[in-house]
């Protein structure tokens, strides 16, 4: 039995359908006249115009006189758009290491190790760190689109810049061994590729003993005598609406605009850690991954002013404003590869309330009735973001002659800071 095609049926019902309605419609052109005086239709006087409105007898679609056109051209007439081109710098980590602290050594500086589980010499080593990493220069866009009535300002802005990194890189840590012995030294070590120098240092990540700080003689810790790397990626972007009183003064005088509105601004990152082990290529290689990342979502209301100097060809002005927000961010942490046990997996997410400041200083040129062009400063400020490399616990515990890593979750979230300048130009139309 052949299934019916209800797609074909329903083809076929169309084009039957639209000859039979193209019958019942009225022709194109004047409509007939029929009964009344001269052959006007009933109910139409002398002189009235009979519209037909299957064709273009009003000429012009856009007719300023019907509400709808009237409402969208004075809403044209009194609008703006402002483009700009920002280079604005994320707050650097610091100078801070990566990992557990340690009780007698900065760890920049190489210092020697051993297992703390087996007395094993690990060489000398370094602890990396956030010294050298910087997030600036990061190319930023924003656009924002303004009406302005008799009773002040409307203002809606979106910006996004791209994304920031930085990245600590130890690639090839066995380059240079092993060296040659130290003549002065009476009993010097064998030759071996796996144990780091004072100037070819192994890399280390310092591990807490359940929960304790130790010193060096005694430390747990991830080490690594083939290559490290770590990569800091940031991302940050958002949006406003804000409302803006009538100024309140003069032209050629200080103006004064009252400022409330809404804001949302998301700042995620990413940490990704990369260590090898061979033991001097002695063993297959032990792989090490560790990722951890934050996601920053930050809402709430807005509440300022804006001060300005206005003339007619130049303007100075500064907005100052604040948003009582609610940060709802979210940390992630995974561990992955052949020199960890098992693979591992954390997330952890909560909601905390900060404030984000925000100043925006701007001078302003008028060439022309409709155009403006601009050079800006802005500084941005929030007391409470999730940052990854704040949010690992690094941790272990000692199990017979091996250290067990014993990473975690342990949000701690600081404060951060982003500034920068803008230059662009604004339409009125």
């Amino acid at each position: 039995m052949i299934r019916p095609n209800p797609f074909l049926f329903a083809l076929a019902a169309l084009l039957l359908a639209v000859p039979s309605a193209m019958a019942q419609m009225p022709s194109y052109g004047p409509p007939p006249m029929v009964g009344g005086s001269g052959g006007v239709p009933p109910g139409v006087s002398y002189g009235q115009n009979v519209v037909n409105y299957r064709v273009n007898q009003h000429g012009s679609r856009w007719n300023e006189t019907q509400p709808i056109e009237a409402f969208l051209s004075q809403v044209s007439k009194r609008s703006w758009i402002k483009v700009e081109y920002m280079l604005w710098d994320i707050e650097d980590p610091g100078q801070r290491t990566i990992g557990a602290p340690i009780g007698d050594e900065d760890g920049r500086v190489p210092f020697q190790v051993e297992n703390a589980a087996t007395g094993d010499l690990f060489g000398f080593a370094v602890v990396p760190n956030f010294d050298n990493v910087t997030l600036n220069d990061n190319i930023s866009v924003r656009g924002t689109y303004g009406i302005w009535f008799d009773g002040g300002e409307i203002e809606f802005s979106v910006f996004g810049n791209e994304q920031a990194s930085d990245r600590v890189s130890f690639p090839n840590l066995q380059a240079n061994r092993p060296e040659a012995p130290d003549p002065l030294d009476p009993n010097p070590p064998p030759p071996d590729a796996g144990l780091g120098t004072v100037n070819n240092p192994n890399v280390i990540i310092p591990l807490t003993s359940n929960g304790g700080v130790t010193d060096s003689g005694g430390l747990a810790f991830l080490g690594f005598d083939s290559s490290y790397d770590a990569t800091l990626r940031s991302q940050f972007w958002g949006a406003e609406f804000n409302i803006l009183s009538k100024p309140q003064a003069s032209v050629n005088a200080l103006q004064w605009q009252w400022l409330g509105g809404i804001r949302y601004v998301s700042f995620d990152e990413d940490f990704n850690q990369r260590g090898v082990n061979d033991a001097g290529g002695t063993i297959a290689p032990q792989i090490f991954n560790i990722r951890s990342s934050t996601t920053n979502n930050l809402y709430g209301p807005t509440a300022g002013f804006r001060a300005k100097l206005d003339s007619k060809y130049v303007t100075l002005s500064v907005t100052p404003r604040v948003t009582f927000a609610l940060n709802d961010h979210t940390n992630r942490l995974s561990t992955a590869g052949s020199g960890f046990d098992t693979p591992s997996s954390f997330s952890d997410e909560q909601i905390d309330f900060t404030t984000l400041t925000q100043v925006s200083f701007l001078a302003e040129v008028h060439p022309s009735e409709g155009w403006t062009f601009f050079g800006g400063y802005d500084f941005f400020w929030s007391s409470r973001t999730s940052r990854p490399f704040r949010g690992t616990n690094f941790d272990s515990s000692i199990v017979g002659d091996s250290v067990s890593p014993q990473l975690g979750l342990r949000p701690n979230p600081e404060s951060l800071s982003i500034e920068g300048f803008s230059f662009g130009a604004t339409y009125r139309f």
